[in-house]
C-alpha cells in the first residue's frame, strides 16, 4: 500500500479486487444455497436476505465500460477538468434530484387515482364515516391485481368523495378527459412552469458538460490514417453510377456456401431478424404479475415460447457462422456479442 508501484495503490485496482471478492462470496454463496436444497439433511438453513451479497455484481459493467473507453488525458487535466466541473455537477445532481421529488409527490397528489379505500362490508360508498374506514386509512387493489388488499373482514371498495375529503386540490380531476386541459393548467398557475423547469435544466446541463467537452475533443481525435482493412464500405461504380457496398460482400470465406452468405447479406434476412427481436421483447413486456395461480400458468408458456425464440436466435447464429465464415464472422463486434447471448 505505501508502495507507488503497489497493486492496490491505484483505484481502479481497489475496485477490480472488490469485484473479485464479491463475485467469489456470489459462488460460494449460490453453493450454500445449493447444499440446502439437495442435502437437508445438514440442517443449514438459506434466507432470502443472504443474496443481498449478489446486489455489487452488476457494477461490473463499470470495468466493461472502462475496457472500451480509454483516457489518454494527461492526470493533471483530468484533475483541472474534475475541479472546475465538480461544484457544477453537484448542482446539477441536487437540481436534478429535487425535482424529480417534486414532480413525484405532484404526480401522485395532482394526478393519483386515490379512490380505492379498505371499508367494513355494507358501506355506502356515497355516505362514508370514520367509523367505515380502516385505522388508518389504507388505500388498496382489487383482488388479484396486485398491491395491498384489504383484510379478511373488510372489502376493497371505490368511494364517492369530493377532493375536498380525500384530502387534495380536485382541479386535475379526470384531466385527461377534460375538453380545455390547457384552460385548467392556465387557471392554475402551472402554464410556464413545466418550461422553466426544462429550460433551466438544460442550461445547467451544458454549462456543466461544456467544459467537460472542450477537453476531452482532443482525445478523439485521431493523427493516424485509417489503411483500407479498417473500412467496412467502399464506392463501386455500376451502370447506374456510383453505389455504397459492404466490404463484407466480398470476404466471403473458401468454405462458406454461396447461398448461405447471400442469404445473411440480404435485407429480408436481416430485416426478419429485426422483427423477431422487437417481438420477443414484446412479449417479455406483456407479462403480467397477478399475484394468484394464473402467474403459474402464464409463466409455463412464456417459458416455451421463449425457448423458441431462443432456438431462432441461436439458428440465426448458426447461419452467420457458416454464411460469413468463422474469420468474417468475428469482424463485427455486433457478432461477437450476439455470440456471447447465444452461448
Amino acid at each position: 500500500m505505501y508502495n507507488e508501484s503497489s497493486y492496490l495503490r491505484a483505484r481502479w485496482s481497489q475496485f477490480d479486487l472488490f469485484m473479485l471478492l464479491m463475485h467469489v462470496l456470489s459462488c460460494a454463496l449460490h453453493c450454500y444455497e445449493l447444499f440446502t436444497i439437495l442435502v437437508p439433511s445438514l440442517g443449514l438453513v438459506y434466507r432470502p436476505w443472504f443474496g443481498v451479497i449478489r446486489s455489487p455484481r452488476p457494477f461490473i459493467m463499470l470495468r466493461f465500460i472502462r475496457s472500451l473507453v480509454r483516457f489518454k488525458l494527461p492526470k493533471n487535466r483530468i484533475k483541472q477538468i474534475i475541479k472546475r466541473s465538480s461544484q457544477q455537477i453537484q448542482n446539477v445532481t441536487i437540481f436534478f434530484m429535487f425535482f424529480m421529488a417534486l414532480y413525484a409527490i405532484m404526480g401522485v397528489q395532482l394526478f393519483g387515482r386515490m379512490d380505492y379505500h379498505c371499508v367494513l362490508s355494507g358501506t355506502d360508498p356515497r355516505n362514508v364515516t370514520i367509523a367505515d374506514l380502516a385505522i388508518p386509512d389504507t388505500m388498496c387493489s382489487q383482488k388479484g391485481e396486485g398491491g395491498y388488499e384489504c383484510p379478511d373482514n373488510m372489502v376493497c371498495m371505490k368511494l364517492d368523495m369530493s377532493a375536498h375529503v380525500e384530502g387534495f386540490y380536485g382541479m386535475f380531476n379526470d384531466f385527461e378527459k377534460s375538453p380545455f386541459p390547457v384552460a385548467h393548467v392556465k387557471d392554475g398557475g402551472w402554464g410556464g412552469r413545466p418550461y422553466m423547469f426544462q429550460n433551466v435544466f438544460i442550461a445547467v446541463i451544458t454549462e456543466t458538460f461544456a467544459e467537460i467537452r472542450v477537453q476531452f475533443s482532443e482525445m478523439w481525435q485521431s493523427n493516424t490514417s485509417a489503411s483500407e482493412d479498417t473500412y467496412t464500405q467502399r464506392l463501386e461504380r455500376f451502370e447506374g453510377g456510383w453505389r455504397l457496398v459492404e466490404i463484407d460482400h466480398y470476404s466471403r470465406g473458401t468454405n462458406s456456401p454461396q447461398f448461405l452468405h447471400l442469404l445473411v447479406n440480404s435485407t429480408a434476412f436481416q430485416i426478419t431478424m429485426m422483427v423477431l427481436v422487437l417481438l420477443n421483447a414484446l412479449i417479455n413486456a406483456s407479462f403480467v404479475y397477478r399475484h394468484d395461480n394464473s402467474d403459474i400458468v402464464r409463466k409455463e408458456i412464456y417459458y416455451y415460447v421463449e425457448i423458441c425464440f431462443t432456438i431462432v436466435f441461436n439458428l440465426e447464429c448458426l447461419i452467420k457462422v457458416i454464411g460469413y465464415g468463422w474469420k468474417g464472422y468475428l469482424r463485427r463486434g455486433q457478432h461477437k456479442f450476439e455470440l456471447i447471448l447465444c452461448v
